[in-house]
């Protein structure tokens, strides 16, 4: 099984928990996550954790792409990429979430319906 750590505020402030997430790295976590909660950036932490981890996964939650430019956010997840030195997750939302994405007993969640992003063949 593997375990990972959601990070986000603490107390009404914003706080990078570096301790939580290197005792979690020791404890033999996968992966620690943050999320759109940090601004319009849920990068930056990850780039302080690079720094601060060896081992663990560093991953976003869903980043809304029509609320970035594109350009913008593939030079920053290129560089947290390379500051981990591979170790970046991060889940990508094409449109907005609609009134239809809303959970009723009988429907699958959103997040269950998506496949992971793959390469195109070349030709």
């Amino acid at each position: 099984m593997k375990l990972g750590l959601s990070i986000g505020y603490s107390g009404g402030e914003m706080r990078l928990p570096v301790e939580k997430v290197q005792l979690a790295e020791r404890l033999g976590y996968d992966s620690v996550w943050t999320a759109e909660a940090y601004g319009s950036d849920a990068l930056s932490p990850l780039a302080y954790l690079a720094a601060k981890t060896e081992r663990i996964k560093l991953g976003t939650g869903i980043l809304l792409l029509p609320q970035r430019d594109p350009i913008v956010l593939a030079k920053e997840l290129a560089g947290v990429d390379v500051l981990s030195k591979g170790r970046l997750l991060f889940g990508l939302r094409s449109h907005p979430p609609a009134a239809t994405d809303t959970p009723t007993a009988s429907s699958t969640p959103t997040w269950q319906k998506t496949r992971p992003l793959t390469r195109a063949p070349r030709s």
